[in-house]
């Protein structure tokens, strides 16, 4: 990236947000640096997330700040900033990663010379989730994924490999098992989307807010012997995820 602005829009992307009623969840990786330089004691910048030109304040805004005294100290440390945002309406969501003033610029500190990205790569990450409140703890979760797949082999190996799964605050479930599925292939330039259903039981959620996440990554065995291949969930089509708080006794009749 190797960007020196102290100022300014850093980088920007759009999502297009398919429902109301979810989250966003945003994050970036990357490195940072600020070196003290000015006449007061120290110096500080702030870099942090604008979502359609206005930074998330529901629950809180999205952001991280250096400050240092310490010149012509050239360190860049690595970062990972993450936070979620409510009450975005479904459509076109730009968001951007911007640096400028801390909270408490003036009359404390200097700018300083901060610096974002040295001859490294950063990311944007950019996902929609949902939250749902589930309303008892001796209750099951049932949740279910439906939508096209599709996964074309590229690379070395003979084959490439993707998973699609959930997770359920931040965690996949493992009571009774994940709630996954897998696409193998080892056809090239074959762009077929097949539409799938997965779903399945979770046991052991407390009561309350029930962040659920529908996720694609590496495969069980992805490093025996597969690539990752192209991969794409939801092409030009409603995808769905499904979310039903169960009594046990229903539940225990679909679990095995």
């Amino acid at each position: 990236m190797d960007d020196d602005r102290e100022h300014g829009v850093l980088m920007e992307c759009d999502i297009v947000k398919r429902r109301n009623d979810t989250v966003l969840r945003v994050a970036w990786d990357g490195d940072l640096r600020l070196i003290h330089s000015g006449p007061k004691p120290a110096s500080c910048r702030r870099w942090y997330f604008s979502l359609n030109d206005k930074e998330c304040m529901k629950p809180r805004a999205i952001d991280v700040q250096l400050r240092s005294n310490m010149e012509m100290v050239n360190l860049h440390y690595p970062h990972h900033v993450e936070g979620y945002c409510h009450g975005l309406s479904a459509g076109k969501v730009r968001i951007d990663w911007a640096v400028g003033d801390c909270a408490k610029q003036y009359p404390f500190y200097n700018v300083g010379d901060s610096y974002t990205g040295l001859a490294s790569t950063v990311r944007i990450v950019v996902e929609e989730e949902c939250n749902f409140v589930k309303q008892r703890d001796d209750t099951v979760l049932r949740v279910a994924w439906n939508g096209d797949l599709r996964l074309i082999h590229t690379g070395p190996r003979s084959a490439s490999c993707r998973r699609w799964y959930f997770k359920l605050n931040g965690r996949e479930c493992t009571n009774p098992k994940t709630i996954d599925t897998q696409l193998r292939t080892n056809l090239e330039r074959v762009n077929v989307h097949y539409p799938h259903y997965v779903e399945g039981y979770c046991r052991g959620l407390a009561a309350g807010s029930v962040r659920i996440e529908w996720k694609v990554g590496d495969c069980v065995n992805q490093y025996m012997g597969y690539n990752v291949g192209d991969s794409y969930t939801g092409w030009t089509s409603t995808v769905r995820i499904i979310v039903e708080e169960v009594n046990v006794e229903n539940a225990e009749k679909n679990i095995i």
